[in-house]
């Protein structure tokens, strides 16, 4: 969102307030934000009912003191390979893949090689699952090993069925993007 240089800040939120907000956040149309050092209050207006009164939700709130870890740090600067994937499609395949995860071998193995993407998982106690989908891809033969749970919360989050997946080498993060601003970092698991 575009913030006018005079309203614009940095405040951290308590979990529960952010948990709240976006239970309210479905309920107006607009939201108005006012934040000091020390507190926050949220306005959300909903349509107007058939008197013609808007509706208002409050929600106040403490802000956490202190600064917020530098995140920024954690952005990969530089990824070699950019993959466009079907996001319904690549969530699935992770989805089956993760159902052979166990909480000892908790990750799923992506292969990537010409116009090929496999995924990969096993566990001694559930057996092998193995996935693959056709993708536009013609860089090096690379393989690097997710967490499962964190491939598949991002795909969750969007709507856009096109995502965009970044990635180094099997030990940088791999990153996910949008053609809009939406960016999810996530951290490899260590091939053995």
């Amino acid at each position: 969102m575009d913030v006018p240089a005079e309203s614009s800040g940095a405040i951290i939120l308590p979990a529960k307030t952010v948990s709240e907000l976006q239970r309210l956040l479905d309920k107006g149309e607009k939201l108005k934000i006012n934040f000091n050092d020390r507190r926050a209050a949220f306005q959300i207006n909903s349509d107007k009912d058939t008197s013609g009164l808007v509706d208002s939700i409050y929600l106040y709130s403490k802000v956490v003191e202190g600064n917020y870890p530098n995140y920024q740090q954690v952005i990969p600067k530089e990824t070699h390979q950019r993959i466009k994937l079907e996001r319904e499609l690549f969530l699935q395949c992770v989805h089956r893949a993760a159902l052979v995860c166990s909480e000892k071998s908790n990750s799923v193995k992506i292969k990537l090689s010409s116009n090929l993407l496999e995924i990969t998982a096993q566990s001694p106690d559930f057996g092998e699952a193995h996935e693959s989908m056709a993708i536009g891809y013609s860089g090096p033969d690379l393989q690097v090993a997710f967490n499962p749970t964190f491939l598949m919360d991002p795909l969750r989050a969007l709507t856009k069925d096109e995502v965009f997946f970044e990635l180094k080498d099997d030990v940088s993060p791999g990153v996910f993007k949008t053609l809009d601003a939406f960016l999810c970092v996530i951290m490899p698991v260590r091939l053995s």
